[in-house]
């Protein structure tokens, strides 16, 4: 590579991800605009791949649920790269770091790379963060960004923090700014606070949880009324928000302001449903922060997340199954879910729910409608005519069909079937077998469909053209939901249409695993789980 290439190195095309990021911040508010979150390398980064995720959660996943390789040779080759180029900065060997750096998940490898680096003595300061700087703010790649942010991490040096906040704003650099602004001597705490109150989801999670030991009351008070809302999972930041917010304490005022009521509800919601990170049954505050909420319940209650919430803590402290033992020490005593399961219910049992939550069905609000349709189903609702006009005024939203199908049952199935095939163009979705995952706004009707599919297998005899749809879907998982409904219908209620289409679509599956399915649903086998 010579100097006269420079017109074709990547740093000199528009925009830069830099770019695109400062083009589309909003006005007001955290994250970007809509448009902003498709990169400007989105094409190429997902050219011939099924799975698209969704931005930073590969790395979050990742981080979380993964030990990073930190392979020798890889690692040897990108430090000595960069290390080249700071003895000897020339286009051809800043080109070198950039392509290593855009071939490779970094995540995994950074903090090996980086300890390579700084251990070399005769390594230029200045240049090494000229580099990073300029990789962070004009490359048009991911990968090289996330370096080049990584690199000017290393130096404390407060001026590049602006250009942290703002990349940190898209959640797929969020984790490396985090991380970044953590090294500066004075004001990291700050800046990672203002950070995470400007991002959304991923990056939500992965700062928050780097403000697990902050001693600051504001930023205690942020974390118990916004700091855990994050696009991922409540449950992912719950408990590092309720015990580094001092939930116990903050409910045991005797006035408390509604958003902390609000987010103690979401908090303790979160706690008991569990999943990813630390739950209840992590929580040593969690007996007396939840008969603390309860108590304010009492007078305070009155919107239809507190109803959610007091239905997750009746069920949570009814559940005879939870290993109470255990729990005992902490205070979860027989005689206190007792007690919070009776008043739980005393407030359950008011009028005001039903006025709520038919007001909330009609509301334009898709939070709001959402939240009403499953109190609906606690307190006997039958929203049923209000489901079928949601479908039929958004018939490219799959909950909507979600809602209907799943609330079907024999007398209404029809209706749902019906629906299905006059609002979804069923030849459009039948183009044949494919090996597509589904994922993404263009495969909306698909995802309609599907929701339907899955429910067929309750009502044998009903849909046969929408199981022959499914039979010719490009999605494996489409097909695999009609062999599991025609497998619970059983052959004599096939049909000759279903069953020759069935021979067809075992001749031209794709899926190996897909075609074996069928085959045995053909045969009379029992299907694999």
């Amino acid at each position: 590579m010579t100097e006269s290439n420079l017109e074709t190195m990547p740093w000199d095309q528009h925009p830069s991800i830099y770019e695109h990021i400062c083009q589309h911040i909003p006005e007001e508010g955290p994250g970007l605009n809509q448009e902003g979150y498709e990169l400007p390398d989105h094409e190429k980064v997902n050219a011939g791949k099924t799975i698209r995720f969704a931005p930073g959660a590969l790395d979050g996943v990742f981080s979380h649920h993964m030990s990073g390789p930190e392979e020798d040779q890889q690692v040897h080759e990108i430090a000595a790269a960069v290390i080249a180029y700071c003895h000897q900065p020339t286009a051809a060997n800043k080109r070198a770091v950039y392509d290593l750096a855009l071939d490779e998940q970094i995540l995994g490898l950074i903090d090996a790379v980086l300890k390579a680096i700084v251990s070399e003595a005769s390594v230029d300061g200045q240049r090494l963060y000229e580099l990073g700087y300029s990789l962070a703010t004009e490359s048009p790649d991911r990968e090289p960004v996330k370096f080049g942010i990584a690199l000017i991490g290393i130096f404390d040096w407060p001026p590049h923090a602006e250009v942290l906040q703002t990349l940190g704003r898209h959640d797929e650099f969020t984790l490396f700014c985090a991380v970044a602004l953590t090294n500066l001597t004075e004001g990291s705490e700050l800046a990672l606070w203002e950070l995470a109150k400007n991002s959304t989801s991923w990056g939500r999670v992965q700062t928050v949880e780097r403000l697990a030991d902050t001693e600051n009351p504001e930023i205690k008070h942020w974390l118990l009324r916004e700091g855990y809302r994050n696009g991922v999972l409540h449950e992912y930041l719950a408990y590092t928000c309720a015990v580094t917010g001092d939930l116990l304490t903050a409910l045991a005022a005797a006035v408390v302001d509604q958003p902390l009521l609000d987010g103690a509800g979401d908090l303790l919601t979160a706690l008991i449903r569990g999943g990813p990170a630390e739950d209840m049954s992590c929580y040593e505050d969690g007996p007396r922060a939840t008969r603390l909420f309860v108590d304010h319940m009492m007078s305070a209650a009155q919107s239809l997340e507190h109803f959610h919430a007091l239905e997750e803590i009746r069920n949570y402290v009814r559940n005879e199954t939870a290993d109470w033992d255990q729990l005992v020490d902490f205070g979860w005593t027989e005689e206190l879910r007792q007690a919070i399961a009776v008043d739980c219910d005393a407030i359950l049992q008011r009028p005001m729910w039903v006025t709520l939550a038919e007001a909330d069905l009609q509301s334009d609000d898709a939070c709001k409608y959402f939240m009403a349709l499953s109190a609906a189903d606690s307190l006997g609702i039958d929203a049923w005519e209000t489901q079928v006009a949601h479908v039929r005024r958004d018939p490219g939203n799959g909950s909507n069909w979600y809602q209907l199908a799943t609330h079907a049952n024999e007398d209404r199935i029809e209706e749902v079937v019906a629906l299905a095939e006059e609002l979804l163009n069923l030849d459009e979705l039948a183009t044949g077998p494919g090996l597509e995952m589904g994922l993404g706004l263009e495969w909306q009707q698909h995802s309609a469909l599907e929701y339907v599919l899955q429910e067929l297998r309750k009502f044998p005899g009903h849909g046969r053209q929408l199981l022959l749809c499914g039979l010719r879907s490009p999605i494996i998982r489409s097909r695999n939901m009609v062999a599991t409904a025609m497998d619970a219908w059983g052959k004599p209620l096939w049909g000759h249409e279903l069953t020759v289409a069935l021979e067809r679509a075992i001749a031209e599956e794709p899926d190996e695993d897909v075609r074996d399915t069928l085959e045995k649903l053909a045969a009379g086998e029992p299907l694999d789980d």
